[in-house]
């Protein structure tokens, strides 16, 4: 896979390739093509070779735009984590075995937030999220049970706040329907798909998110 340092070699070798072009192409026309003028003359090879070596480096600086940008998402990224405004993780885990279909999310943020919905997307299988469940606790109400109280339905996942610990993580048991009825079927937990969660961050100003997961085949859990 391409990384940052990849693009910023390739971006530096074309940038050189063609400064050389430039400078190779501005030295054979001052050698042999043009003729050097005075000051009240114009079309000098001083400015046509100062003109070359100007694009030349405009069009290095564009090809290495793309490795900059990476670097500053990086580093967007690194100072989010340091104050606690990363992004949760999402992990899907399928076992054919048990039938089941888990979604495991990692609050990496300070801040608790509320899994509101799941909803399955680009899949050709007709499928959907029949309800949501708490993989590790039975006794709290799912997806539907909650709807049925009247309450919102979502699923809490408390703030990283003590860093000297693991993230919070809770894992979501997803029951599939297959034309709008209950399925269990090996085939239908182990056909791809993707997934695409709505959440919220809670604070002052609730903030929504969303996120898209693709499934992971997993043996065992």
């Amino acid at each position: 896979m391409r990384g940052p340092e990849t693009s910023y070699i390739a971006a530096t070798s074309i940038a050189a390739f063609l400064g050389g072009f430039a400078f190779l192409y501005g030295t054979h026309f001052a050698l042999f093509d043009a003729h050097w003028c005075l000051v009240s003359e114009k079309n000098c090879v001083r400015e046509w070779v100062g003109a070359l070596s100007g694009w030349a480096a405009f069009v290095g600086a564009i090809l290495a735009l793309p490795y900059v940008a990476s670097q500053v998402r990086e580093a967007r990224r690194q100072t989010e984590f340091a104050i606690g405004d990363a992004d949760p993780e999402f992990i899907i885990g399928r076992n054919r075995r048990t039938r089941r279909t888990v979604l495991t999310v990692r609050n990496w943020n300070r801040r608790r937030i509320m899994v509101d919905t799941v909803t399955i997307v680009r899949n050709t299988n007709r499928l959907a999220i029949y309800d949501l469940a708490d993989a590790d606790d039975l006794s709290v109400p799912t997806w539907k049970q909650q709807q049925y109280l009247g309450e919102r339905a979502s699923f809490g996942v408390d703030g990283w706040v003590d860093r000297s610990q693991q993230p919070p993580k809770r894992r979501l048991k997803i029951l599939l329907s297959k034309d709008g009825e209950f399925t269990e079927d090996p085939d239908v937990i182990g056909s791809k798909m993707d997934l695409e969660i709505s959440y919220r961050v809670v604070g002052q100003l609730h903030e929504q998110r969303q996120s898209t997961v693709t499934t992971l085949d997993i043996a065992d859990e």
